[in-house]
């Protein structure tokens, strides 16, 4: 029997494992309702949605505004394994490293805090978020070559994606951003994005090079990622017949199509024609 663990990238486990890590999660958090807010001296900012859909290039560039600072891993810290006053100290060592370094914005990027909303907003009350979503079928496409399991990337699209239609709805202090408008028109997805920052927008932060990426050691899929995120932002859409075939797409499609319109995807039958 296998349960549904949304907060983690394999989040379908047994059900010994499932009940193991419950157990610990309530632990973790007995203490949740004595923690208080957190004032850091930093603005925050939570780049969050489903894997393989654009957080990293985001981060990336969002990164090289001199106010912003970002610890170029994913933390973690928020999801509720770690519990909240875990959380609440090392948010306070990423803050006092971010104003020790003369900034005084964090951008944190963990795409399963899409799920800890609450939490962080418990700890950070001001903090905002920058929601970032990518159509189903390139978005599966990208994790299959990750996970050659397509039920489990149509999964996993469809739990990350349900949280961010959620915080979408429910927040005011969030910032929608599509993958297709990143890759087809960056300088004005970003600078609307900076604008929401509330830091000055160059479009020269959009050009090859350095990354917060750069400053420490990754191995597996986050070294991939933080390779081609130094590279120049190019149109990256409707990519998916490189590694899906048609029969794969329909499957995709069939169980994705209402939750994808809802974020503002179409699903026009040409999607389904290889170019």
């Amino acid at each position: 029997m296998r349960m549904i663990e949304k907060y983690s990238v394999e989040h379908r486990k047994p059900l010994i494992q499932w009940l193991r890590h419950t157990a610990n999660v309530i632990l973790n958090n007995v203490n949740m309702r004595w923690i208080k807010p957190l004032d850091c001296g930093v603005q925050s900012f939570f780049i969050v949605g489903c894997g393989h859909s654009g957080t990293t290039l985001v981060t990336s560039r969002l990164a090289r505004a001199p106010s912003v600072y970002s610890p170029g891993w994913e933390t973690g810290l928020f999801l509720p394994i770690h519990g909240l006053y875990a959380a609440s100290t090392s948010y306070k060592v990423i803050a006092n490293t971010a104003l020790s370094n003369g900034k005084s914005i964090v951008v944190e990027k963990t795409p399963k805090h899409v799920h800890c909303a609450r939490r962080i907003l418990a700890l950070l009350p001001t903090a905002r978020f920058i929601v970032v979503t990518r159509n189903p079928l390139d978005t599966c496409a990208s994790l299959y070559r990750r996970f050659p399991d397509l039920p489990y990337c149509i999964e996993r699209w469809q739990i990350d994606n349900s949280a961010a239609l959620s915080l979408l709805k429910h927040h005011t202090q969030c910032f929608h951003l599509r993958y297709e408008e990143i890759t087809q028109d960056p300088e004005r997805s970003f600078a609307d994005l900076f604008k929401f920052v509330g830091v000055e927008w160059s479009a020269d932060f959009l050009s090859q090079g350095k990354t917060p990426y750069d400053n420490f050691p990754h191995s597996g899929n986050m070294a991939k990622r933080a390779a081609e995120v130094a590279e120049p932002i190019l149109p990256r859409c409707n990519t998916w017949p490189e590694t899906l075939n048609v029969h794969q797409a329909k499957q995709i499609l069939q169980r994705t199509m209402p939750l994808a319109a809802k974020l503002g995807y179409s699903t026009a039958p040409h999607q389904l024609s290889p170019q």
